[in-house]
């Protein structure tokens, strides 16, 4: 300022911004519920970028204990914006940027940043021909492909459907969690088949960010059927030759014990042979299956095969079972 003798200068002016320090912290959230607390762990070498009137360094990165720092020298409104991470959903916040207001002098609390670690679900479905829950190729196991799954997600005492996906041709599908929390994974049931792992056809797990990989087997079982046909055997040599006429109105019976799990289950039935003497037995599980017919109900008639006759029911079998045959049922796959 320029003086002189007797001057009266204007009042001179100094004004300071006492500058903010902004702190930025961030952590995975292990059970994605938007709070820092028991479990969670701070993540390092997260890059943050924040904008504004004052920016003094634009860009910071996350050390050891999760904390980035940046120091502004402006009044205004500052934009803190995190990076985002392939394998990583934002928690909190959910779009992944805090807008924050500073005055001179400003402390502000730290900015909370959470994030989860996707966690995925890989499913494989496959043909089970001998019903024992192994995947076993030499069987003649092999993969299903187009079978429907559903994902259901637990939320306030109810399933919620949250995804659903197809099986490929190498029999797989899968589902990439986004959030902790319990699930449920089951099969769209099809007609004709019948679900040997798991039993009940779903499973439930517990979800927590970064776990690894949950894989899951589905095996199911292809119904088999039994039929055949009842004849009259008019010349006794127990083949159906040209002119011998079916039986109708024969009842044909059959019944097998098997393994569901750690349930020994009792199957039985009967089917009535029609016009032509056909009759037949569907959507049947595994196992040993006996076939015959009750003579007692047909007087008159004497048979010129055993009493019963026993069939192995495997993924796939459809068993002819002609009555009589010669010295015993006539079997063809």
């Amino acid at each position: 300022v320029e003086v002189w003798s007797g001057a009266m200068p204007e009042t001179l002016m100094f004004g300071n911004f006492w500058d903010v320090l902004i702190e930025v912290f961030k952590y995975e959230d292990v059970n994605s519920n938007g709070v820092y607390d028991e479990g969670d762990v701070p993540l390092g070498d997260w890059m943050f970028e924040i904008s504004g009137p004052g920016v003094t360094n634009p860009v910071a990165y996350t050390d050891v204990y999760g904390f980035a720092y940046f120091w502004v020298n402006r009044a205004g409104t500052y934009i803190i914006t995190e990076e985002d991470r392939a394998g990583w959903t934002h928690v909190n916040p959910a779009d992944g940027d805090l807008d924050i207001d500073v005055a001179s002098g400003d402390r502000p609390k730290p900015l909370m940043f959470g994030n989860f670690e996707d966690v995925m679900i890989i499913i494989f479905k496959f043909d089970d021909r001998y019903a024992d829950g192994q995947y076993c190729p030499a069987e003649g196991d092999v993969p299903i492909e187009g079978w429907v799954f559903e994902l259901y997600l637990w939320v306030e005492d109810d399933w919620v459907l949250v995804a659903t996906g197809m099986t490929d041709s190498d029999g797989y599908v899968e589902f990439v969690l986004t959030q902790a929390g319990t699930y449920k994974v089951l099969e769209v049931v099809q007609t004709g088949w019948f679900i040997i792992l798991p039993i009940g056809g779903n499973y439930v797990v517990e979800v927590f960010s970064g776990d690894e990989p949950i894989w899951l087997y589905f095996a199911n079982f292809k119904l088999g059927k039994i039929y055949g046909y009842k004849w009259n055997d008019l010349n006794g040599n127990g083949m159906w030759d040209e002119g011998e006429p079916g039986l109708p109105g024969w009842t044909i019976y059959f019944e097998c014990w098997f393994w569901y799990g750690d349930v020994l289950y009792y199957l039985h039935g009967f089917d009535v042979t029609d016009e032509g003497g056909y009759y037949e037995f569907t959507g049947l599980p595994p196992g040993i299956y006996v076939v015959w017919e009750d003579l007692e109900l047909m007087p008159g008639w004497i048979p010129t095969s055993p009493p019963e006759v026993e069939v192995e029911v495997i993924g796939h079998t459809e068993a002819r079972v002609d009555l009589p045959p010669p010295e015993g049922a006539t079997i063809s796959m």
